[in-house]
C-alpha cells in the first residue's frame, strides 16, 4: 500500500458512517476520526490536517456551527470542508455553504463519489499552499518574508488591541555583512545568512512568535504579550548566541566572528497608535545599537515625540 499522501479529519456522531469513510479513503490519506464537534475542533486546533469530512447534524454542536468557528480561526480557516449530509433542499445546501463549506456529499455515501470529491479538494488544497509558501516565504533562509511579517503583524496588532496586551518586536542585523561578502563570496554570504537564521529561530518557541527576514541582512522577530523584561533577555540572547556560534568574519571591525545589532520596543496598541509606529520605533533602537558601535541592543517602550 502506498503511503498515505496527506490527512483527514472525519467528525461524525454515527460510527457506522465514520468506518464506512475511513474505509473509503485510508488507502490513500491518513484519516483520524472524531465522534463529536467539540473534539472535532480540538483535535482541528491542534494538529494539522488537509480536509475535514463533518456532518451536518450533529446534538449540541452542529456542523454548521463547527464549520464557523473552524472559518473564524486564523489557523483552521484554509482547510477545506466537505459537509457529509442527508439534507438535499437547495435551502440546506445553502446554507451549509454560507457556513463554509467547500463542498458536500450526499447520504446514503457512495465510495467512487467520497473518493473524487475529496481528492479535487485535496489537490486544490496543495495548490493553495504552495501558492502561498511562495508569496509568503522567503527562498533563501525558509522562513516568513517581508510580505507575510507586515501582514502578520496587523493581526497580532489588533488583537492586543483588543485584548490590552503588550506586542513586542526586535529587529536584528547582521554586523558588517557587506563587508563579509566582498570578503568570502556570496555564496558563502548565503551560507552565513542561513546559519545565522537556524540559530536564531532555535530561541523562538512560544506558538505566537514569528520570525522573519525582512531585508538583505535584517530579521524581525515580533513577539505577542511579551513585555519589556522578557524583551530584554530575548535581545541579550539573540546577540549572545550569534556570538557564540564563533562564526568567522575576518573584515569584522569589532570582533573575529560575526556578530548582530539588535534593536526593541514593546507597546501595547491602542487607537492613536499604528502598527507602522511600533515598527519604526523598533529600527530607531536598531540605529542606535548600532551608532553605539554594534554588537549589542537597545530596547524603547515609547513613540518617540
Amino acid at each position: 500500500m502506498d503511503t498515505p499522501t496527506g490527512r483527514i479529519l472525519v467528525v461524525d456522531d454515527d460510527e457506522v458512517i465514520r468506518k464506512i469513510l475511513k474505509s473509503f479513503l485510508e488507502s490513500d490519506y491518513e484519516v483520524v476520526c472524531a465522534d463529536n464537534s467539540i473534539e472535532g475542533l480540538r483535535l482541528a486546533q491542534f494538529e494539522p490536517f488537509d480536509l475535514i469530512l463533518l456532518d451536518v447534524q450533529m446534538p449540541i454542536f452542529d456542523g454548521q456551527d463547527l464549520s464557523e468557528s473552524l472559518k473564524e480561526n486564523p489557523a483552521t480557516r484554509e482547510i477545506p470542508i466537505i459537509f457529509i449530509t442527508a439534507l438535499t433542499s437547495t435551502e440546506d445546501q445553502v446554507k451549509c455553504f454560507q457556513a463554509g463549506a467547500s463542498d458536500f456529499v450526499s447520504k446514503p455515501l457512495i465510495e467512487e463519489i467520497v473518493q473524487a470529491r475529496v481528492k479535487v479538494h485535496f489537490e486544490l488544497k496543495q495548490q493553495r499552499d504552495y501558492l502561498h509558501k511562495l508569496t509568503t516565504i522567503d527562498p533563501l533562509t525558509g522562513i516568513a518574508n517581508r510580505q507575510f511579517f507586515e501582514k502578520n503583524l496587523d493581526r497580532e496588532w489588533r488583537r492586543c488591541q483588543r485584548e490590552s496586551q503588550p506586542l513586542s518586536m526586535l529587529a536584528i542585523d547582521i554586523d558588517f555583512f557587506k563587508r563579509y561578502n566582498e570578503h568570502y563570496g556570496c555564496s558563502t554570504g548565503v551560507e552565513c545568512l542561513v546559519k545565522i537564521t537556524d540559530l536564531m529561530n532555535t530561541i523562538l518557541n512560544r506558538g505566537g512568535d514569528f520570525f522573519a527576514r525582512v531585508s538583505g541582512d535584517e530579521f524581525i522577530a515580533l513577539l505577542p504579550n511579551t513585555p519589556i523584561e522578557s524583551l530584554d533577555l530575548l535581545a541579550e540572547k539573540f546577540r549572545l548566541t550569534v556570538e557564540s556560534a564563533n562564526v568567522p568574519h575576518e573584515r569584522s571591525p569589532i570582533s573575529k566572528n560575526v556578530t548582530v545589532s539588535v534593536g526593541g520596543a514593546t507597546l501595547v496598541p491602542d487607537r492613536q497608535l499604528k502598527p507602522s509606529d511600533l515598527y519604526a520605533l523598533v529600527e530607531k533602537q536598531l540605529d542606535t545599537a548600532k551608532a553605539q558601535g554594534q554588537n549589542r541592543y537597545s530596547l524603547a517602550t515609547q513613540p518617540s515625540k
